[in-house]
C-alpha cells in the first residue's frame, strides 16, 4: 500500500502543473496567524519567535511533513517586520522557503486599533531525491534537475480593533512548476491564484478567568473548489486553552495549549484527517512553540497606570498642608502628625497587619499599594454617570489619602437628574482647587462626585487603550473625565466627538465642556 501511495504522490506533484510552494494550512491559526498572513507581523506588539512541526497521515510512508520557524515584531509601532522560514517534505520532494516581511501599520489609536499591510519577498529551494525511485522513460522526470531555486512572495492586509480581526492574504504571488529544467525559475506573477480571508473576534467573558476565541476562514483556489474552515477556542485564566476546528473536505481537529506568564506558549493539535484515507493512517499531529519577549500591552498599560498614580500621590504629598492643630495636641504631636500626614489610617488601601507600605526612599510602595487598591476595587465598583451614596465612616484625626481631594461641597449644585444623567452647566469658570481643570475646551466622557469614581473610570478606559485624564471644577464640585483637550479650538473637540462616534461605541455620551 505504501508503494501505491508513493506513486500517487508522484502523480500529484510531478505530472500536473500545480504550485510547488503550496502553503500548508495550520490547525491552530490563532497560535501564530503571521504564518498564513504576513500582515499579522508584529501582532503581539513585541518581539516573538514561533516554531512548529506538522506531520500528516502518520500511518503512510512519504506523507507530508512541515517544519517552520519565524520571527516577527513591530518597528516603532508602525512597521510590521518578520522573517519566515519553513520546509515541506512530500515524498521525494523537499521545498524550503525563506521570506522577509515588511509593511506599514496605520494606527487609529495608541495600540489597539489599526490597519496593517505587509509584503513578503524571498526565494524557495526545491530538492528532489531520485535515489530510490525508478523514473523509467517519463520525460517530465528525465529532464528535471535534482534541485532548483524559484522566486517566492506573499502579501496580506489586516484590520484590527480591540479583539476583532479581519484579514485577507495572498499566500502565493508567483506560480512555478514543481519540477524544472532550469536552475532558477522566476515563475508567473499570479497574486490572485490563491487567497484567504480570515475573521476573528475574541470575546472576553471575564478578563481574569474566561474568554472565547472563534476563527472563521475561507480559502480560495484558482484551480480547485474553495474551502471553509472554522475553529472555536476556550481560554481559561489566560493559561490553558482547549477547543476544536473543522475544515470542509478535510475533517475535524482537536487542540489544547498552555500560556505561561504570557511569554511562553505551547500548542498541540490532532487532525482526524481526510475520511477517504482514514482506514490506513493515524491522523495528523501538529506541535507549536512560542517565545514572546518583553511585557504584554496589558502589563505595559498597568505600568503606565502605576506611574501615573505615583505621580498623583507625589503631587498630593507635596502640595497638601498639614491639618490644623487641635487644642489638645501638643507641639510635639503636631510635628509628628505633619510628618505622618500621608500615613493613612482606616483607609481601604492599607493592609490591616502593617502600616502604609513604603520603599527605601520613603515613598509609598506602589506594588503593595495597588494590591489593596485592586482588592477594594472589586468590592466597590463605580458606574459611569451615577451618583454614589456616601458610606458613613467614623471621623479620624488624620485625613484619608483620597479624601484630601474631595473638597467639602459648601454650595451644593444639582448636576444630575434622578437617572444619574449629567444636567449641569457646559460652560464653567475655573476655580482654585488643586486638580482644577485649566481654561479651554474638553471632550467629556464621564462626570463623578468623588475623586475615586473619576479615577477608577479613567483608569478603566486607560486599560482599554484610551488615553484619558480627569480634573475638578469647583463651581459644580464634580470631577470630569475627558478624552481630548484643546486650549482654544472648540470645533476641534466637536470633530473629535464625531470621529470617535464612528469608530467606537464605548462611550454612551460625549460632550464639550468649556472652562473660562
Amino acid at each position: 500500500m505504501n508503494k501505491v501511495f508513493l506513486i500517487i504522490l508522484l502523480l500529484l506533484f510531478f505530472l500536473h502543473d500545480i504550485q510547488c510552494q503550496e502553503l500548508p494550512l495550520s490547525s491552530q491559526t490563532f497560535f501564530n496567524p503571521y504564518f498564513q498572513n504576513p500582515a499579522f507581523a508584529g501582532y503581539e506588539n513585541r518581539p516573538a519567535i514561533f516554531a512548529g512541526r506538522k506531520q500528516q497521515w502518520t500511518g503512510i510512508e512519504g506523507a507530508p511533513v512541515t517544519n517552520f520557524v519565524n520571527f516577527h515584531m513591530p518597528i516603532a509601532k508602525v512597521v510590521p517586520f518578520g522573517i519566515n522560514i519553513y520546509n515541506d517534505q512530500r515524498g521525494i520532494l523537499s521545498t524550503t522557503h525563506a521570506l522577509l516581511t515588511v509593511g506599514f501599520r496605520a494606527r487609529f489609536d495608541e495600540d489597539n486599533h489599526y490597519l496593517s499591510f505587509a509584503l513578503s519577498g524571498g526565494a524557495g529551494f526545491n530538492s528532489v531525491d531520485f535515489t530510490n525511485v525508478n523514473i523509467g522513460n517519463d520525460p517530465a522526470l528525465l529532464g528535471a534537475l535534482d534541485n532548483n531555486i524559484f522566486l517566492d512572495g506573499n502579501a496580506g492586509l489586516l484590520y484590527h480593533n480591540q479583539g476583532f480581526n479581519f484579514g485577507v492574504s495572498f499566500p502565493k504571488l508567483f506560480k512555478t512548476p514543481s519540477l524544472s529544467e532550469n536552475s532558477f525559475e522566476q515563475g508567473e506573477f499570479n497574486p490572485l491564484g490563491r487567497a484567504t480571508a480570515t475573521l476573528n473576534y475574541k470575546i472576553v467573558v471575564n478578563e481574569e478567568s474566561f474568554a472565547i476565541d472563534p476563527w472563521v476562514s475561507y480559502h480560495y483556489y484558482e484551480d480547485f473548489d474553495g474551502q471553509i474552515e472554522g475553529s472555536l477556542r476556550f481560554i481559561l485564566k489566560n493559561f490553558l486553552w482547549i477547543g476544536g476546528s473543522y475544515r470542509v473536505d478535510y475533517g475535524a481537529s482537536a487542540f489544547f495549549g498552555l500560556n505561561i506568564k504570557d511569554n511562553f506558549r505551547f500548542g498541540y493539535a490532532y487532525d482526524m484527517g481526510v475520511a477517504s484515507v482514514n482506514s490506513f493512517n493515524n491522523g495528523s499531529h501538529e506541535f507549536q512553540l512560542g517565545l514572546i519577549f518583553g511585557k504584554s500591552e496589558k502589563e505595559k498599560n498597568k505600568k503606565s497606570f502605576y506611574q501615573r498614580r505615583r505621580q498623583m500621590l507625589n503631587t498630593m504629598r507635596g502640595s497638601q498642608p498639614p491639618p490644623a492643630r487641635t487644642q489638645t495636641q501638643t507641639q510635639t504631636q503636631t510635628q509628628t502628625q505633619g510628618q505622618n500626614l500621608y500615613k493613612v489610617e482606616n483607609d481601604p488601601f492599607e493592609s490591616k497587619e502593617t502600616t502604609q507600605p513604603k520603599d527605601d526612599s520613603g515613598e509609598i510602595n506602589l506594588d503593595e499599594f495597588m494590591e489593596g487598591y485592586e482588592s477594594e476595587e472589586k468590592k466597590d465598583t463605580v458606574q459611569q454617570q451615577r451618583v454614589r451614596k456616601p458610606t458613613p465612616t467614623k471621623p479620624t484625626s488624620k485625613p484619608s489619602l483620597l479624601s484630601t481631594f474631595d473638597s467639602p461641597k459648601k454650595d451644593e449644585v444639582t448636576t444630575r437628574d434622578e437617572q444619574g444623567i449629567y444636567i449641569g452647566p457646559t460652560t464653567v469658570t475655573k476655580g482654585d482647587h488643586l486638580l482644577e481643570l485649566e481654561k479651554g475646551y474638553y471632550v467629556i466622557v464621564g462626570t463623578f462626585n468623588s475623586y475615586r469614581g473619576a479615577e477608577e473610570y479613567s483608569d478603566k478606559l486607560f486599560m482599554q487603550g484610551f488615553y484619558t485624564k480627569f480634573g475638578y471644577i469647583s463651581q459644580t464640585t464634580d470631577y470630569y473625565v475627558y478624552l481630548f483637550y484643546s486650549e482654544d479650538n472648540k470645533q476641534e473637540c466637536e470633530d473629535t466627538i464625531e470621529r470617535f462616534k464612528q469608530i467606537t461605541s464605548v462611550f454612551t455620551d460625549m460632550w464639550v465642556l468649556t472652562v473660562q
